[in-house]
């Protein structure tokens, strides 16, 4: 296998030191291209095709006089100097009638520039239209011109790779000899022009080359490439790249180019050759870390792990964001300043990091970041993930000191409510679990094709895609809403995207064609199947009246139905979902029979698949159970701070505490034989067990234990045929927990 010839490193040896310098004190070598020459002979060096690498030779022989190690003659052409590229005389004509889909594109044919005239028109394109302009590469290099019948389209241009990068050096995992021998296998996409915008044609383009690049440096250089990287400046997504599975490992350092400062770029690569780590004999590096539901939970390290590297401007506010988000949960529905530690600075440490300069980078989304990135290490660990998106509003009316609360609602005497309304998205496993809090948003957005309370299900929706490229595409992602979420936009959205799907259910009975209602379309027809679901309880609102929790029989329909364009985007063609009709077939004496129409992206091929999707839907008021424990477990509407934005601060805080405690709860249900050391330290299975024996109940050896003797403690009586404690119980067990181990550590700090 072909290695690179370490020129300057084998010319800058002491052994290479007599021989160097005989070649350049021959005095029938006058020319620095003869030296050159000769000392290729002399070295052997030369590239994959056996020729004198004179060039690579030349630049290595003046750095060294540079440094003042050798004398070379003067060099005796100055052309290079400041010529610059050749260029034509007028810019490249546009291109003419330009489909608006690449299929649609006539004669498309990408030419390999191999003479001085597709030089000129090369350059003279990215010197005109590239924003980096034209530039000399380094290095083993290939140049194309995209052509058409309408004209040129575009330029690409491939180099020698970066010496070294901290994220690529990482992700191949070899060794500094191994990148110094083996560097030309990778190289750059250092410019990618497109001229003007045609549905999948950047896409459509990478994949032609990336099919034939290293037949081309085959042909040209003797060897084949592995890898291709390329970086991606911050104002553009890579949506190519992405769509032609780049995959993005890491950032550059950033730093000045030509005295002018860099912002770190994303750095994406493509392996040519699969098997290139086999043939280094390098391992595979897991880049995106997975993480199970219930790593890292306990209540020495949970706090770090969800907050730890908050990027809020610097270390002292990330550590004290972690200690006020442990003290925080200490204190469960409580002040802060409750806390049992009698831990002053630390309180003090929390109100100054809510009271923050507003352009200060302690944001909601900063403080969330850390929890975002490590649900979506729980993300990759499962099959099939919920992403359950709903809002729910904050009532601060008794806080007239509190500044910019929105209105919230306004009851029959015009009296208008004040306070915050917060839109979540939560995901979840197909069973339930919680994996983590994805986004929280409290305005309503400003700008957007949709009004504003619809626009931030659009947004949301948006956000859970972001988040799913980073997933592996084996990964299935679905976006569960209810009524309220019901937009054709939002269909329109997910047909753009793809990768996400959507459950919804319909709050509109729409026209379809031939004068039929979306309602009555679903409803029709023979049962499919009937199924037996459970109805959850709900509380006596003031537009909802109370419902008692029942197992009931339902019936199950299924079928695709076509939705036309609303007039907010009448210019979308119709979009094509699957309907899942259920409706309650023989309801309790005084209530209402159940009834859902379901709307989904997803395929339901049979009975048992659109039985599947009533499950996912079911999974909907998991995010019910989210607010409700924000509410009346962490109490969010005690606080008493003085601005929206301490508010939303803490709320971002009290969403990750929230999501714990739900964990907490259902993790004992559906993983029993857990370790208990997974939530619970050392000292407090030590209260557990000894608490165990007071009340009668086996030790903590599993979760399930430990879980039942704090719900214990929280009230639950622990009947026979009575359901597992649920969210109130063990918030208030852990609560009384937090208060009990202060008494505990005493005592135990006394008799040693």
């Amino acid at each position: 296998m072909f290695t690179q010839s370490q020129v300057l490193r084998t010319l800058s040896a002491p052994e290479s030191q007599a021989r160097l310098t005989a070649v350049v004190g021959d005095a029938a070598l006058s020319t620095r291209a003869a030296i050159a020459r000769r000392v290729c002979e002399l070295f052997r060096f030369v590239d994959a095709c056996g020729r004198l690498q004179v060039s690579t030779c030349a630049r290595a022989l003046s750095k060294l006089a540079d440094r003042g190690q050798i004398a070379l003659p003067a060099p005796t052409n100055n052309y290079a100097a400041g010529a610059g590229p050749r260029l034509l005389a007028e810019p490249v004509p546009a291109p003419e009638r330009l489909p608006e889909v690449v299929n649609e594109v006539q004669d498309l044919t990408l030419v390999k520039v191999t003479d001085t005239d597709q030089r000129e028109i090369w350059n003279t394109l990215l010197h005109h239209e590239h924003p980096r302009g034209v530039t000399t590469f380094c290095g083993a290099q290939v140049r194309y011109l995209i052509d058409s019948a309408h004209g040129y389209l575009g330029a690409v241009g491939f180099s020698a790779a970066a010496l070294r990068l901290a994220a690529r050096e990482h992700w191949m995992a070899w060794s500094d000899a191994q990148r110094q021998a083996h560097l030309h296998r990778v190289v750059c996409l250092s410019r990618f022009l497109m001229r003007e915008r045609c549905q999948h044609l950047a896409s459509h383009v990478l994949s032609r080359l990336l099919r034939r690049l290293a037949e081309d440096y085959q042909q040209h250089y003797g060897y084949r490439v592995w890898i291709v990287e390329t970086y991606v400046d911050p104002q553009w997504s890579g949506s190519c790249f992405k769509a032609t599975n780049f995959q993005y490992i890491g950032q550059t350092a950033g730093g000045l180019r030509h005295e002018t400062p860099e912002p770190p770029k994303a750095l994406y690569v493509y392996e040519l050759n699969r098997g290139w780590r086999q043939q280094l004999g390098v391992p595979a590096v897991e880049l995106r870390p997975v993480r199970q539901p219930g790593d890292l939970l306990d209540s020495e390290q949970w706090a770090e792990a969800e907050f730890g590297d908050a990027p809020l401007g610097n270390t002292l506010r990330s550590a004290r964001l972690v200690k006020s988000a442990s003290l925080l949960a200490d204190t469960l529905g409580k002040a802060i300043t409750g806390n049992t530690g009698y831990d002053r600075a630390a309180v003090k440490g929390h109100y100054r990091l809510l009271a923050s300069d507003p352009a200060s980078e302690v944001t909601p989304e900063n403080l969330l970041a850390p929890h975002r990135a490590r649900t979506i290490e729980r993300m990759r660990s499962q099959k099939t993930v919920l992403c359950i998106q709903d809002g729910s509003r904050l009532k601060y009316e008794p806080r007239p000191a509190c500044e910019d609360l929105d209105v919230i609602g306004q009851n029959q005497t015009t009296t208008k409510s004040r306070g915050l309304h917060i839109h979540t998205t939560l995901a979840t496993t197909t069973d339930g679990l919680p994996l983590g809090v994805l986004r929280c948003s409290y305005k309503d957005p400003t700008d957007g094709p949709l009004k504003p309370k619809a626009q931030r299900w659009l947004d949301s929706y948006e956000d859970i895609c972001e988040a799913a490229q980073e997933l592996s595409r084996k990964i299935k992602v679905l976006c569960v809403m209810d009524r309220e979420g019901d937009s054709f936009a939002l269909f329109d959205a997910q047909r753009r995207h793809k990768r996400v799907d959507l459950l919804v259910r319909a709050s509109k009975n729409r026209r379809l064609a031939r004068g039929k209602k979306l309602f009555e379309t679903m409803s029709g027809g023979k049962a499919a199947k009937t199924i037996r679901i459970e109805i959850h309880r709900r509380s006596v609102r003031s537009k909802a009246a109370g419902r008692a929790y029942r197992v009931a029989d339902a019936e199950v329909r299924y079928g695709p139905v076509t939705l036309p364009a609303t007039p907010l985007v009448a210019d979308a063609d119709p979009v094509t979902l699957t309907g899942v009709h259920i409706k309650e077939v023989s309801p309790p004496a005084g209530e209402k029979a159940i009834e859902w129409y379901l709307l989904t992206s997803l395929a339901v091929p049979s009975a048992r698949a659109a039985e599947q999707v009533l499950g996912y839907y079911l999974k909907r008021w998991r995010i019910e159970d989210f607010f409700r424990v924000l509410k009346s477990g962490c109490k969010v509407e005690r606080m008493q701070l003085r601005s929206a934005l301490r508010l939303e601060r803490a709320l971002a805080i009290y969403c990750v505490i929230a999501w714990r405690l739900m964990v907490l709860t259902l993790l004992g249900r559906t993983m029993p034989e857990l370790d208990p050391s997974v939530f619970f330290t050392e000292l407090e299975l030590g209260f557990l067990t000894g608490y165990a024996k007071r009340v009668r109940l086996p030790e903590p050896r599993t979760l399930q234990d430990a879980m039942l003797l704090v719900g214990v403690l929280g009230g639950y009586q622990n009947r026979n045929r009575a359901p597992p404690p649920g969210h109130q119980i063990m918030w208030r067990g852990i609560e009384r927990l937090a208060m009990a181990l202060v008494g505990y550590q005493v005592h135990i700090e006394e008799t040693q």
